[in-house]
C-alpha cells in the first residue's frame, strides 16, 4: 500500500547479485530505481552488491544513475582487495554491501561507516531525529563456506587475504587460520552491542548465507552463526514481531531462508516478502520493511522539494536559438518597444499619471508571459524523476522483459502477475507472452533485445557528436578560430570541469538544503528539532519577521524618537534635505545627545554631483554577458539565463526594451508589481541549524538585481571611493581588499611592539548587519553620496511593499508577510545577496566610522623622521568585521596632554577611561544606524609589550595586569553593560581568516592548517583521483586556501615545517616520484633543474612581497604604517645601508618581531632583495666627513653575543652615528654617553620609541665597547666636518655667552630660560663653565654671540663641556639652492628630464623647428598624432624605437631610439619602454606648445602590450605589482594620470612590407616598418653588458635577485631563488658540479624543456638526471627487487646510464631510429651541420651505435672557424660531462657555436624557441623516450598489458614454489592444498600475501625443528 513518506519510511533489502552496475548501457539500474521509485521507497539495503565501492568513481557512478529519481546518500563497504592496484580499474568485486538513502531521510544522516576489519562484511547508516534519538540501519554479507571449487576472488577469499595481511602486518604468530565467517559474526556483534549501548534503534538486514535449520544443535544455536548472533543481540526477527511467523524462503528456491532481517526498539508497521525480481532482478526475494517515524523519532519529516528542470540553459544552442527566435517574434508582434519607448518619454516629461503606471506593469506582465512562454516552447524538457533515458527506455525494457522471462524457466516461486506487469510496460504483444518459448528461444529474443538496444546507443552517441559539432562551430565564429580549435576548447573545459567535479568529491565539498531547524521552546529554554515542512516554515517566518523588524527600536526607526526626521510617508514633517546641509531641528532631549549630534554633523552632504542614473544597453551587457548561470531563479520564473540569453543576441531590440522600463520604473519611483516579491534562503553559517544562526539572503527578480548593482553597486559605490568620501579606515570598498584589513591590524599590533606602547583593542561583532540597515536612513546615507533623490524614492517604495516567503529543501513556503504589514514595525535590510546591499551598509557605516574617526581616542604612532606625520588611526572595518584600536601616545594626542609626569598607574587608569568611553561611543554610533553589538562574541586584548635588555624578548602584561574590564553599555541605557571577553595576548581569535595574536605567535594558524592540510591529505589518499588530477587538486584547491591566512602571520619555513611534511607527501604522490625523493630537487628551482615545486613558505613569501608592494605603493593607514614600521625597524638595526639589503642571518637579532621583519628574514633566506628608489627607505644621515654608523661598527668589531646589548643601549641613547657619541667639538666621548645616561644638553630629533633602561650587563657592554671599538675614530673627527644637514640626529638647546658665562635653555618660541654661573668654581680642564641648575630669569632673546653647547648635569650645577660649531653648517645649508631657470626650448625639457626618465626615451631626435610643425598640425586640424613604438630583442639585448608624427615619411618628427636595460631582455618589455617614451615624449611636447590635452594614436604591434595599457586607468590591482614589467607599467600609470595627453591605441601588423610593397601599406603600417627599421638599427650600437634596471620612483620598491631586477613576473623570479643554495649543494655532492661549470651550463635550455613537460614527466626527467630511475640496480639497493639485471638483456647490471646503451638488439634498433630522428630535427632547426656531426657521433657511442660517418663540411663556408669553435666546446662539454649532456646539462658554448653559424653563413632565424632551447628539448625528449621503451618492453605499452607483465612474474614464483612443496607444520594448510590452477586465478597481490604467509611458516617450521 501507499504511505505518507513524512510519517512512514519505508525500508527495502535484497541481495541484489549483479544487479547494480556502473555501466550505461545495462538498463538494469534504470529498472533497480524504477522499482524503488514505484515503491516509495526510503531506504534500500543491498547485500552482495558485488561492486568495487573503493572507488569513488564507481559510487559516483551508481549515485549518478540513480539521483535521477532520488536524491542519494550512500554508505558502502568493500573489502580492501579493492585497493589492490589489479582491482582498482576493476568495477566488479564480489561481495559487499550498500545502503542508499533517499530524498528527506537522506538530510537526517549523520554516521555512516563499514567494518573495521575492511573486509566488506557490512556498512551501517545512522539517522538522527528528533531529541537526539538515533536510528541505525545496518546491512551485511556473510560469505559462503569455502569450498575447493571456490574461485580466487570469492568474499571468502578477500577477507582471508586482508586477514592474512593484518596478521602480517601485525607481526601475530600464524597460530591458526582466519575464519571469515566466524569473525564477520563477532565484528558485526561488536558493532551492534556498542550502538545499543548508545540507545540506538536497529535494524539488520543482510545475507547470511545460512537456514535456520543450519544454526541449530542439541544445545541452542550453534556459537557464530546467525540465530546465535541474533540471540546474543537481542534482535527479534521483523517476520516474527511482526507477523509471529518466518517465511519459508527467502529466494527463487523452495525452502531456502537464509537472508535474515532483525530489529530492535524499532516500531513496524509492515513487514512484507516481496514478489520475484523485485526491485531488482535476482534470485533473492526482496523485503519491505515499513517504520513508524514520527513515533521513533517524535515526529513527521517532511520530504524535499525538488526544483522544476530549467527548459532554457545557456549552453543549450538550440534551446537558446529556440527561445530568441520565438521571443523576437513575440516582441516585434506585439510592438513591446514601441510601447516601452512611449512610457519612457512620459516619465522624461514629467507626465507620468498613475494610469500609466497601471499600464506599465501591465506591459511588464505582456513582457513575462511571453517571455516564459518562449521558455516553454525552447524545450521539450518536462518535471521527471524517470531513471529511464528517453531513447532507451522501449529497448530497455524489453531487454528486462526477457530477462524475466528466461529466469522464471525453471522457478517454481515465480509468478505470472509481475511477469504481465513488465510485458505491459516492454509493450509486448500479448500473443508473443502467453506463447510457450524454450530457453533458447528467450534467449534468442534477449540477443534480439540487446542488438536493438545497442543501435539505438549508436544513434544517441552519433546525435551527440553532431551537437558537439554545432556547438564547435558556434564557437569557432564567436572566438574567430577553426572548429578543430573549437573543438578542442569545447572538450577541453569538459575535461577540466569533470576533473574539479572529482576534485570536490573527493575533499567533501557538497551542498545540500535546509531540511531541519533547531529552535527554543517558549517558556522552557529547551531547544527541539523541526522536521515537517509548514512547521519549518512557520518557525522561519515567526523569526525573519521580528528579526528585520529590531532596527525599528533605535533612534531613526519607526519607534524612534527621529524617525518623523526620515520618515518617507511624511513629507512635510521630514527634514531629509535639513540633515544633509546640517540644520534639522532636533527634539530637546536628542539635542542634548553630544553623540548624537557628532553623529549627525558626519551626515552632511560629501558629494554634490548627483548620479548619472540612464540604464543604456552596454550596462546590460555588461552586466549579463559574463555572468554565471545560478542555480536561484528569480521569483516571477524569469531566470537569469534568459538575460544572459538576451545580452548576447545580435539584436538589441529586447535588453533596449528592458533598459527602457527599468529606467521608466526607476525615474518614476515606481517599481514594478513583478519584482515586489522577495525569497528568502537560509543559509547554514557552520553554526548548526539552530534557527538564530542562520543566514537570510534574498533573492530578488534579476532585472531589480541588475538597477540595484547599477546604480548603487557600481555607480555609486565607485563615485564615493573615487572621490575619497570613504572613511580611511573602511576596507570594503572599491580598491580596498579583505587582507588590507587584516595587514591593518596586524601591524597595529607590530607598531604597539615596535614602540612598546600600552593600549587596548576591542573587535566587535556586529548583529546580522545587512539586516539591520533602516532604508529610510539609508536613503540619506545614500545622498549624502550622491545618490539623486528619485532613485532613494525609489528604493524606499521597494522596500515598503515587499513580500517575502522562505525558501528550503523543502520547498518555497505557502506563507508569506509583507514588509508593511505592521505600519508601526516595518520590516527593515538591506535585501542581503543584492547588488546593493554593500552599499546600502557601507553608506550608513561610514557615517558612524568617520564621527568615530574624529571624536574618539586612537592610536598614534610616530614616524622616526619627523618630516612624515603620525600615523593616526582608530579602528579598521571591513563590512561588519570592526575592530576599535587605542593606545598610550592616541591618548596623549587627543587629550593635549602630556603624560611624561603622570604615575604608570594613572596613565593605564585614563587609557582604560578612553577605551570604555570609545566603546560606548561606537555602541551608540551603530546604534543610529540601525545596527546592534553582540556583545557576548566582541573581545578586548590588553597590550603591554617590553623588551627584556638582555635577551631582546618580549614580553607581554597579562590581562589581569590590566587596569580593570570594558564595559561594553547598552545603545539606549548606559546601566544596562556587558564585560568584554578580554584574553591574554598569547591567545589567538579568529579575524577575517587568521588567527591573530597580540604577541606573533602563529601557533594557533599553524595548527589550524595542519588539521585541514591533514585532512584533504587524507582525502587525497582515499580518493581514486589520477596523478593530475591530485596535482590540479593541490594547485587549485589546497594550496590557495592554506596560503590566504599566511600573508599576515610571521610565518617560518621552521614553524611549517610540519604542514610542509604532509604537504610533501601529497605533492609526491601526484607527481609521482617517492616520497623519499630528495627535498633539494623537489623544491629546487625549475630554472636550474628542479622541479620547481615551492615550499609553502616560500609561495607565503610571493604573497606577502606582492602585498608589500602594494601597501607601499598606495596611499591610506595600511601604507603609512607599513612605512612607520619599516622606519623603526631601520632605526633598530642603526645600520647605513637599507636592512632589507642586509643579510638577515647577522643582522636580524637586532630587529623586533614583526611582519616587516619577517617579510625580511623570508626574503633573506631565498636570496631576493627589496631596493627602494631614491629617498623612498629612510635611513638617519652620517653627520660630518669620516662619520660612520655605530652598529657598522659594533658588527664589524665587536662580538656578536654583544650585539644585542649594545644595540639596546644605543637605542635607549637615542644615537645613530658616531658623531652622536662625541662632543661636538670632536674632543671625547661624551660623558653621560659613556655613562650610558641620555644627555640632559641634547634633544633628539628623531621619533625614538622610549625604551627602560638597561641593565648593568648591557651598561658593562656599551662602555667595552666604545672603550675598545669607538675611541680610535676620535682621531678622524674634526669639529670643522660637520655636513650640510636640513635634520641633524639631536639639537642642542642650550646656548653658553662666553662673556657674561650665562647659560640659555630654549623653551618655546621667545622664551628662553637665564641660568647664571656659579662663583667661586675654579676653571678645569676639558670644562667650560657651571652654571646653576636653577632659572633665575625668562627673556625673550638669546644675547648675540651665544654659542650652542654640550653639557652635562652635575649634582649641583650644568656643566659646560664644549660649545659646538654645528649650526654653522646649517647656516650654509640654508644658503643654497641659487634659482634655475625653467627650460624653454623643446630639446630643454628633455634635458630638464630625471635621468632615469632620459634612459628610457633613449637618444631623442628633436626635429629642426623643435616640434612647431606636429603641435601646429595637432592644434589646427584636430587630428590625432601618430605615437608609434617597436621593440626588438635579439640574443638577450633589447632595443626600442619611438616616432611622434604627422604622416609616414615625417622629416619633421619627433622620435628617438636606445637600449632596453636589463639581461635577457623580452619583446614585450622592449615594446612597453617605446609605448612610455611616446607618452613621455607626448607629455613633453604638449607642455612646450601649451596643449591642454593633446590626442595622439599610440600604435604598437604586440597586441599585450596595448591591451595592458589600455587598462591604464583603472585602480590599483595586484595584478599591477606581480605581472611582468610591472615597474614600466607604474611609471606609464602615473605619467597617465597627471599628462596633458590623451593616449588611444591600436594594434598594427608587424613587418608588413616582407610580404606587401611598402607603397602599398596603410599609414599606420608605414610608420611601424620605419621606426622597426629604427629600433633594428641600435643594435650596431651595442657594447659591453646591460645596464642593471633601477628602481623607478613609482616603484618605491623593487624586487631584486644575484641575477638583477624581477621583471619577468614577480613569482617566477622569487622562485627562481627558492631552494637555489640547496640544489647547487646537491649538485656538488652529486655530479661534482662546481660554481664554475654551473655557470657553464645551458640552464634556459633545460628550463624551457622542463615547463614543457607535464608534471609527471619532468618528474621522470629529474629523476634520471639524478639517478632516481627506478631501476632494477635503483630497486635491488631498495630491496624491492631480488636481481638488478636488465631485464631486457638480463646480461649486466641496470642503471640510468645502462637504459640508453642496452645491448638488447630491439633496444639498439629503437634507438638507432630515435637518434636519426633527433638529427633529422636537428637539421631542420638550422642547427650548424658540424655540431650535427659532432652529437651524432658522441651520441652514437654513449648509446652503443656504430657511429656514423660524419659529413663532408670541408668545403663550406667559414668551416674551420666553426670547427675550432666546435673544438672548444666539445672540451667544454667533456669537463661538464657527456652524461651531463644527455641529462640537459649542455654547455652554453654550443650557443656559441651556432650564433657563429648564423652570423658567418647569415642563416636566418627560425621562428618560435630560440636554438638554445629547441636543441635540449630535443636531447631530452631522445632521453624520455628511451626510458618509456624501455618501461613498455618490461610493464607493457598499456595498463592491461602491464598487469598481465606483473601476472607472469608472481605466476612463476607461485610454480617454483609449488614444485618445491616445502613440508610445514601440521597447524599450516598445506601449500598443494589449493589446486595451482585455482591458485593462479587469484589477483596479484593476493598472491604476494600468500607468498609471504608460506615465507612466514616456512621460518616458523624451521624454528620448531630447530628445537
Amino acid at each position: 500500500p501507499d504511505i505518507k513518506q513524512e510519517r512512514v519510511l519505508r525500508v527495502l533489502y535484497q541481495n541484489v547479485a549483479y544487479n547494480l552496475t556502473t555501466s550505461e548501457d545495462d538498463p538494469g539500474m534504470s529498472y533497480f530505481a524504477e522499482n524503488l521509485l514505484d515503491i516509495q521507497c526510503g531506504m534500500m539495503l543491498c547485500s552482495e552488491t558485488n561492486i568495487n565501492w573503493r572507488r569513488q568513481q564507481n559510487m559516483h557512478r551508481i549515485k549518478q544513475r540513480l539521483q535521477r529519481s532520488f536524491k542519494v546518500h550512500g554508505s558502502y563497504s568493500s573489502s580492501e582487495v579493492g585497493d589492490i592496484p589489479e582491482m582498482q580499474d576493476k568495477m566488479r568485486l564480489p561481495g559487499g554491501t550498500a545502503i542508499f538513502t533517499f530524498d528527506h531521510w537522506a538530510a537526517t544522516v549523520v554516521e555512516q561507516g563499514s567494518d573495521p576489519e575492511g573486509c566488506g562484511w557490512w556498512s551501517f547508516t545512522t539517522l538522527a531525529g528528533k531529541n537526539k534519538q538515533y536510528f541505525t540501519i545496518i546491512s551485511f554479507y556473510r560469505s559462503c563456506r569455502a569450498s575447493s571449487s571456490a574461485g580466487a576472488t570469492t568474499a571468502h577469499a578477500q577477507a582471508m587475504h586482508v586477514l592474512l595481511q593484518q596478521q602480517l602486518n601485525g607481526s601475530v604468530p600464524l597460530q591458526h587460520q582466519p575464519v571469515p565467517r566466524e569473525a564477520s559474526v563477532r565484528s558485526l556483534l561488536t558493532f551492534i552491542l556498542d550502538r545499543q549501548r548508545a540507545g540506538h534503534a536497529i535494524l539488520v538486514a543482510g545475507d547470511g548465507n545460512e537456514t535456520p535449520g543450519e544454526c541449530d544443535t542439541t544445545q541452542g544455536p550453534r556459537m557464530y552463526s546467525m540465530a546465535w548472533l541474533f540471540e546474543q543481540a537481542g534482535l527479534q526477527e521483523a517476520s516474527i514481531a511482526r507477523h509471529g511467523e518466518r517465511p519459508t524462503t527467502t529466494t527463487t528456491t523452495v525452502n531456502r531462508h537464509i537472508d535474515w532481517v532483525g530489529v530492535w526498539k524499532v516500531p513496524l508497521l509492515r513487514v512484507a516478502r516481496l514478489g520475484e525480481n523485485f526491485p531488482a532482478m535476482s534470485d533473492h526475494l526482496g523485503f519491505a520493511i515499513d517504520i513508524d517515524m514520527a513515533e521513533l523519532f517524535g515526529g513527521e519529516y517532511s520530504c524535499i522539494a525538488a526544483n522544476a528542470p530549467r527548459k532554457l540553459t545557456v549552453k543549450n544552442v538550440r534551446a537558446k536559438e529556440a527561445f530568441e527566435n520565438d521571443l523576437l517574434r513575440q516582441w516585434h508582434i506585439h510592438r513591446i518597444y514601441e510601447r516601452a519607448e512611449w512610457f519612457y518619454w512620459q516619465a522624461v516629461g514629467g507626465s507620468f499619471e498613475v494610469m500609466d503606471a497601471f499600464a506599465l506593469n501591465k506591459l511588464d506582465g505582456q513582457v513575462t508571459e511571453i517571455w516564459r512562454g518562449s521558455e516553454n516552447r525552447c524545450s521539450k524538457r518536462v518535471p521527471t524523476r524517470d531513471p529511464w533515458s528517453p531513447a532507451l527506455r522501449e529497448c530497455g525494457r524489453l531487454i528486462t522483459y526477457w530477462r524475466a522471462r528466461l529466469a522464471a524457466v525453471g522457478n517454481r516461486l515465480s509468478t505470472p502477475r509481475r511477469l504481465a506487469q513488465l510485458r505491459r510496460q516492454a509493450r509486448v504483444p500479448w500473443h508473443e507472452h502467453r506463447r510457450r518459448l524454450t530457453k533458447q528461444d528467450i534467449k534468442k529474443r534477449l540477443r534480439q533485445a540487446w542488438k536493438a538496444h545497442r543501435e539505438r546507443r549508436e544513434e544517441s552517441e552519433e546525435l551527440r557528436e553532431q551537437h558537439l559539432q554545432e556547438r564547435a562551430e558556434d564557437l569557432a565564429v564567436q572566438m574567430k578560430t577553426s572548429a578543430s580549435k573549437a573543438a578542442e576548447m569545447i572538450s577541453h573545459h569538459e575535461i577540466s570541469r569533470a576533473r574539479y567535479k572529482r576534485i570536490g568529491r573527493a575533499l567533501g565539498k557538497v551542498k545540500k538544503g535546509l531540511t531541519a531547524i533547531t529552535v527554543d521552546v517558549p517558556g522552557t529554554g529547551e531547544k527541539v528539532v523541526l522536521t515537517e515542512r509548514e512547521e519549518i516554515h512557520a518557525a522561519l517566518l515567526t523569526r525573519n519577521q521580528p528579526h528585520l523588524q529590531e532596527p525599528n527600536y533605535t533612534k531613526f526607526g519607526t519607534l524612534g524618537s527621529l524617525f518623523k526626521l526620515i520618515d518617507p510617508d511624511d513629507p512635510a514633517a521630514q527634514q531629509v534635505d535639513e540633515l544633509l546641509e546640517g540644520l534639522a531641528e532636533l527634539p530637546p532631549k536628542d539635542a542634548a545627545d553630544p553623540e548624537l549630534m557628532e553623529w549627525l554633523q558626519e551626515l552632511q552632504r560629501k558629494n554634490f554631483d548627483e548620479l548619472d542614473l540612464a540604464i543604456n544597453e552596454a550596462d546590460f551587457v555588461r552586466l549579463f554577458s559574463h555572468m554565471r548561470e545560478s542555480t536561484e531563479s528569480s521569483p516571477s520564473g524569469r531566470h537569469v539565463g534568459g538575460y544572459i540569453t538576451v545580452a548576447r543576441m545580435k539584436d538589441p531590440i529586447i535588453r533596449r526594451t528592458l533598459c527602457l522600463i527599468a529606467e521608466t520604473a526607476l525615474l518614476t519611483c515606481c517599481p514594478l508589481d513583478r519584482r515586489m516579491n522577495c525569497t528568502q534562503v537560509m543559509l547554514e553559517k557552520g553554526k548548526g541549524n539552530y534557527i538564530n544562526n542562520l543566514r537570510i539572503i534574498q533573492i530578488l527578480e534579476a532585472d531589480l538585481n541588475f538597477v540595484l548593482r547599477l546604480i548603487w553597486g557600481r555607480r555609486l559605490n565607485r563615485a564615493a571611493s573615487s572621490k575619497g568620501i570613504y572613511n580611511g579606515s573602511q576596507y570594503a570598498v572599491p580598491g580596498s581588499l579583505c587582507n588590507s584589513a587584516a595587514l591593518q591590524k596586524v601591524l597595529y599590533l607590530d607598531l604597539m611592539r615596535q614602540c612598546q606602547e600600552t593600549g587596548f583593542m576591542i573587535d566587535f561583532d556586529a548583529k546580522a548587519a545587512y539586516d539591520s540597515v533602516i532604508p529610510a536612513l539609508a536613503l540619506v546615507t545614500c545622498r549624502r553620496l550622491g545618490l539623486p533623490k528619485t532613485a532613494g524614492q525609489f528604493m524606499i517604495t521597494l522596500v515598503n511593499r515587499m513580500t517575502y516567503r522562505v525558501r528550503t529543501a523543502h520547498g518555497m513556503s505557502q506563507g508569506s508577510y509583507n514588509a508593511s504589514a505592521d505600519p508601526l514595525l516595518p520590516c527593515q535590510g538591506s535585501f542581503q545577496g543584492s547588488g546593493s546591499s554593500p552599499v546600502l551598509y557601507q553608506s550608513t557605516a561610514d557615517v558612524s566610522l568617520t564621527a568615530y574617526s574624529k571624536h574618539s581616542t586612537g592610536a598614534v604612532f610616530y614616524h622616526p623622521n619627523p618630516a612624515e606625520p603620525p600615523v593616526e588611526f582608530c579602528a579598521s572595518q571591513f563590512v561588519d568585521d570592526d575592530t576599535q584600536q587605542i593606545n598610550m601616545e592616541g591618548m596623549a594626542m587627543r587629550q593635549s596632554e602630556d603624560l611624561d609626569n603622570v604615575l604608570e598607574e594613572e596613565r593605564e587608569q585614563k587609557l582604560l577611561t578612553a577605551t570604555n568611553e570609545n566603546a560606548r561611543r561606537w555602541i551608540k554610533y551603530t546604534s543610529y544606524g540601525g545596527g546592534l553589538i553582540n556583545k557576548t562574541k566582541s573581545f578586548v586584548y590588553f597590550i603591554k609589550p617590553v623588551q627584556d635588555p638582555d635577551t631582546g624578548c618580549y614580553v607581554y602584561a597579562p590581562s589581569s595586569a590590566a587596569p580593570g574590564p570594558v564595559i561594553l553599555p547598552d545603545h539606549d541605557d548606559d546601566e544596562m553593560v556587558v564585560e568584554a571577553t578580554m584574553y591574554e595576548p598569547d591567545v589567538a581569535q579568529r579575524t577575517l581568516g587568521l588567527m591573530i595574536a597580540p604577541d606573533g605567535n602563529v601557533t594557533a594558524e599553524v595548527t589550524k592548517q595542519r588539521d585541514r592540510v591533514r585532512q584533504w591529505a587524507a582525502s587525497f589518499a582515499k580518493s581514486d583521483l589520477s596523478n593530475m588530477d591530485k596535482w590540479v587538486g593541490y594547485n587549485s584547491c589546497v594550496k590557495p586556501a592554506v596560503l590566504y591566512p599566511l600573508m599576515g602571520q610571521q610565518i617560518t619555513a621552521e614553524a611549517m615545517a610540519e604542514v610542509q611534511r604532509i604537504v610533501n607527501k601529497m605533492v609526491c604522490n601526484a607527481v609521482g616520484v617517492n616520497s623519499h625523493f630528495p627535498r633539494a630537487l623537489l623544491h629546487g628551482p625549475i630554472e636550474i633543474g628542479g622541479m620547481g615545486i615551492a615550499p609553502l613558505w616560500v609561495e607565503a613569501l610571493v604573497d606577502k612581497v606582492t602585498y608589500f608592494l602594494h601597501h607601499v605603493r598606495g596611499t591610506g593607514t595600511v601604507t603609512q604604517e607599513l612605512k612607520a614600521s619599516i622606519a623603526l625597524v631601520q632605526l633598530e638595526v642603526g645600520s647605513g645601508a637599507s636592512f632589507f639589503e642586509l643579510h638577515f642571518d647577522i643582522w636580524g637579532a637586532l630587529a623586533t618581531p614583526c611582519w616587516v621583519s619577517n617579510l625580511w628574514k623570508l626574503c633573506s633566506r631565498v636570496g631576493v632583495q627589496l631596493r627602494a628608489a631614491a629617498s623612498a627607505h629612510w635611513i638617519p644621515q652620517l653627520q660630518s666627513t669620516n662619520d660612520r654608523y655605530i652598529m657598522d661598527v659594533a658588527t664589524a668589531e665587536s662580538p656578536r653575543k654583544l650585539w644585542g646589548k649594545i644595540n639596546y643601549c644605543r637605542r635607549y641613547l637615542q644615537v645613530v652615528t658616531l658623531a652622536d657619541l662625541f662632543l661636538h667639538d670632536a674632543s671625547r666621548i661624551h660623558p653621560d654617553i659613556r655613562r650610558c645616561r641620555r644627555p640632559v644638553g641634547r634633544l633628539t630629533n628623531y621619533m625614538w620609541p622610549d625604551l627602560p633602561p638597561p641593565t648593568k650587563a648591557c651598561v658593562d657592554a656599551w662602555k667595552g665597547f666604545l672603550d675598545k671599538c669607538v675611541g680610535k675614530y676620535l682621531d678622524s673627527l674634526s669639529e670643522d666636518d660637520w655636513h650640510d644637514l636640513k635634520l641633524y640626529s639631536h639639537s642642542l638647546p642650550f646656548f653658553y655667552h662666553f662673556g657674561s658665562k650665562m647659560l640659555y635653555r630654549h623653551v618655546v618660541a621667545d622664551c628662553w630660560e637665564q641660568f647664571p654661573p656659579l662663583q667661586g668654581t675654579r676653571s678645569l680642564r676639558g670644562i667650560v663653565g657651571k652654571c646653576s641648575l636653577e632659572a633665575v630669569a625668562t627673556v625673550p632673546v638669546c644675547p648675540v654671540g651665544s654659542q650652542p653647547v654640550e653639557l652635562e648635569q652635575a649634582e649641583d650645577a650644568f656643566v659646560v663641556l664644549a660649545a659646538s660649531s654645528r649650526h654653522f653648517a646649517s647656516f650654509r645649508f640654508q644658503e643654497q639652492g641659487a634659482a634655475v631657470e625653467d627650460p624653454v626650448l623643446l630639446s630643454e625639457r628633455f634635458a630638464a628630464l630625471p635621468p632615469l626618465l632620459k634612459s628610457l626615451c633613449g637618444k631623442v631626435d628633436i626635429p629642426l623647428d623643435g616640434g612647431a610643425a606636429i603641435a601646429k598640425y595637432a592644434r589646427e586640424t584636430g587630428r590625432k598624432l601618430y605615437g608609434v613604438s617597436d621593440g626588438s630583442a635579439k640574443a638577450g639585448v633589447g632595443t626600442h624605437g619611438w616616432r611622434l608624427c604627422r604622416f609616414p615619411g615625417d622629416e619633421l618628427a619627433l622620435q628617438g631610439s636606445g637600449f632596453v636595460d636589463g639581461e635577457r631582455t623580452t619583446p614585450f618589455r622592449a615594446e612597453s619602454q617605446g609605448q612610455l617614451a611616446i607618452l613621455i615624449a607626448s607629455t613633453v611636447l604638449a607642455q612646450k606648445w601649451g596643449f591642454t590635452m593633446l590626442e595622439v594614436m599610440s600604435i604598437c604591434d604586440n597586441r599585450a602590450v596595448l591591451k595592458r595599457l589600455a587598462k591604464v586607468h583603472r585602480g590599483s590591482r595586484l595584478a599591477d605589482h606581480k605581472d611582468p614589467d610591472a615597474d614600466l607599467y607604474l611609471v606609464y600609470k602615473d605619467w597617465a594620470r597627471e599628462a596633458p595627453v590623451a593616449c588611444s591605441y591600436r594594434w598594427v601588423k608587424g613587418h608588413q612590407d616582407r610580404k606587401v610593397p611598402y607603397d602599398e601599406l596603410p599609414a599606420e603600417a608605414k610608420i611601424n616598418c620605419e621606426v622597426d627599421e629604427l629600433a633594428g638599427r641600435v643594435h650596431g650600437r651595442y657594447e659591453g653588458a646591460p645596464r642593471e634596471i633601477p628602481t623607478f620612483e613609482q616603484e618605491v620598491y623593487g624586487v631584486y635577485t644575484a641575477a638583477g631586477k624581477l621583471t619577468r613576473g614577480l613569482r617566477r623570479g622569487i622562485l627562481a631563488q627558492s631552494g637555489r643554495e640547496e640544489l647547487d649543494a646537491y649538485y656538488a655532492g652529486k655530479h661534482g658540479l662546481s660554481e664554475g661549470k654551473r655557470d657553464g651550463i645551458n640552464w634556459e635550455g633545460l628550463e624551457s624543456l622542463l615547463r614543457a613537460l607535464k608534471p609527471h614527466l619532468r618528474a621522470s626527467f629529474v629523476k634520471y638526471q639524478n639517478g632516481w630511475l627506478p631501476t632494477n640496480a635503483f630497486l635491488q639497493k631498495q630491496g624491492r627487487v631480488a636481481s638488478g639485471l636488465c631485464p631486457l638483456c638480463g646480461v649486466v647490471e641496470e642503471t640510468s646510464q645502462h637504459v640508453h646503451c642496452c645491448e638488447d638488439l630491439d633496444a639498439g634498433r629503437f634507438r638507432q631510429g630515435k637518434l636519426n630522428a633527433c638529427m633529422s630535427e636537428l637539421r631542420a632547426a638550422g642547427t650548424a651541420p658540424e655540431i650535427v656531426n659532432c652529437w651524432g657521433g658522441q651520441m652514437s657511442r654513449m648509446f652503443g651505435l656504430p657511429v656514423p660517418k660524419a659529413r663532408d663540411l670541408s668545403a663550406s663556408r667559414h668551416h674551420e672557424k666553426l670547427e675550432a669553435a666546435v673544438a672548444e666546446a666539445r672540451k667544454h662539454q667533456a669537463v661538464l660531462s657527456w652524461e651531463g649532456f644527455l641529462q640537459g646539462r649542455l654547455s652554453v658554448k654550443w650557443n656559441a657555436v651556432q650564433l657563429l653559424h648564423e652570423r658567418l653563413r647569415r642563416e636566418e632565424r627560425r621562428k618560435g624557441l630560440p636554438w638554445s632551447c629547441r636543441s635540449v628539448r630535443l636531447i631530452g625528449t631522445v632521453v624520455l623516450d628511451l626510458w618509456r621503451y624501455r618501461n613498455e618492453r618490461v610493464h607493457g605499452a598499456t595498463v592491461a598489458e602491464g598487469k598481465q607483465r606483473r601476472r607472469q612474474r608472481v605466476a612463476a614464483l607461485v610454480t617454483a614454489l609449488y614444485q618445491r612443496n616445502p613440508t610445514l607444520l601440521p597447524r599450516f594448510p598445506s601449500v598443494r592444498a589449493v589446486r595451482l590452477e585455482t591458485r593462479l586465478e587469484s589477483p596479484v597481490e593476493v598472491l604476494h600475501v600468500w607468498l609471504q604467509q608460506v615465507a612466514r611458516q616456512e621460518s616458523v617450521t624451521a624454528a620448531v625443528q630447530a628445537r
